[in-house]
C-alpha cells in the first residue's frame, strides 16, 4: 500500500511539473520593480534605508534554470550621524546606492500558482557620499568607484497569468564588511514573459 501510495505522489508532483513546463515557459522575460534597501554599516554607525527602482530581464534555457540580470537605481538616499571618538554628534554622511547584479537562477513551482527561486551570482555596486560637518559645509566625497561583490537571494513568484507574474524577493547584493558594508534589499517586481 505505501508503495502504491509513494507511486501515485511521484506521478502527481511529475504531471504537476510538466503541466507547469508547458503552460508557463516561455524564455525571455522583463520586470519592474521598487526595492526597499538597507545599508548595514559598521556597528558604531546605525543604518541606512535606501529606496531605489528595480529593472530585470532574464533567460531561461529550461524552465527551471536560467540567468537574470538586475539593474538598481537609486531614487531615496538616507542621512546617518557620524560621531567623534567622545561619542558626541560631527556631521552626518548621505548614502545612496546604485548597482547591476548577474544571477544563476534556480525555480521550482508550487502547482500553477506559483514558484520559489534560489538566485547566486555577482554585483557591481557603487556607494556614494556626501558628507556633512556640523557647520553645513558640503562636499562631495567618492567611498569608491564601482566594486565588485558576491550576491544572493531568495524569492516567490506568483502567476497571474501564464505570462504576468508577480515576485517578492530578499537579496544580498553587496557584502564587504572591509569596503562599506553589507547591503540588503527587498524588492516587490511585475514581470513579463515574452
Amino acid at each position: 500500500m505505501k508503495t502504491k501510495s509513494l507511486a501515485v505522489a511521484i506521478l502527481l508532483a511529475t504531471t504537476s511539473s510538466q503541466s507547469f513546463a508547458k503552460n508557463n515557459f516561455s524564455k525571455f522575460y522583463a520586470g519592474f520593480g521598487f526595492q526597499m534597501g538597507d545599508l548595514q554599516l559598521d556597528e558604531n554607525r546605525e543604518n541606512a534605508k535606501l529606496g531605489a527602482i528595480k529593472l530585470e530581464a532574464g533567460y531561461d534555457f529550461i524552465p527551471y534554470l536560467g540567468l537574470e540580470a538586475h539593474a538598481i537605481i537609486n531614487t531615496r538616499s538616507d542621512d546617518v550621524l557620524i560621531n567623534d571618538d567622545g561619542g558626541a554628534p560631527q556631521g552626518k554622511t548621505e548614502f545612496s546606492y546604485h548597482g547591476l547584479s548577474l544571477f544563476a537562477k534556480g525555480t521550482f513551482p508550487i502547482k500553477h500558482v506559483a514558484s520559489i527561486y534560489g538566485l547566486a551570482g555577482g554585483t557591481r555596486g557603487k556607494f556614494d557620499t556626501d558628507y556633512k560637518d556640523n557647520n553645513n559645509a558640503k562636499f562631495n566625497e567618492k567611498v569608491s568607484d564601482y566594486e565588485w561583490s558576491f550576491a544572493y537571494g531568495l524569492g516567490m513568484d506568483l502567476h497571474l497569468t501564464p505570462r504576468a507574474k508577480l515576485g517578492l524577493e530578499a537579496i544580498r547584493y553587496f557584502d564587504k564588511k572591509e569596503f562599506i558594508g553589507q547591503y540588503n534589499g527587498l524588492n516587490l517586481t511585475f514581470s513579463y514573459n515574452f
